[in-house]
């Protein structure tokens, strides 16, 4: 959704390792966070960026995925936010498909991003 008073916003994406724990609270290892270019003045954001291994994913960790608006000078808004569990990833092949958000900004259409 757009976040910025020019109907755009300027998306980078965070990557961080998480363990999810029965009763839905989310632990993060904050270390393991990885972020993405920002993509400025877009709708539809296309990083097509690879990141390594190097920060501690375990097996059984999943993915904390968080879509955030970049404005300089300002603290970043958090866009929208996915967790992908580790058995859709961790397999040959890894992730490809699109997967569902849900936005953190009010008023906004829920929406979809594709992992290739």
């Amino acid at each position: 959704p757009s976040t910025d008073a020019n109907g755009k916003s300027d998306p980078f994406c965070t990557v961080t390792c998480c363990h999810v724990h029965p009763d839905g609270k989310i632990e993060t290892k904050g270390w393991s966070k990885s972020a993405t270019k920002v993509v400025e003045k877009t709708l539809a954001p296309w990083w097509g960026e690879d990141f390594t291994d190097k920060y501690g994913y375990v097996e059984g960790d999943s993915l904390l995925l968080q879509v955030w608006d970049w404005d300089q000078g300002d603290k970043s808004e958090l866009i929208a936010r996915a967790i992908l569990p580790g058995t859709e990833f961790h397999r040959p092949g890894g992730f490809h498909a699109t997967l569902p958000m849900t936005c953190m900004v009010s008023d906004a259409p829920r929406g979809t991003v594709p992992l290739l």
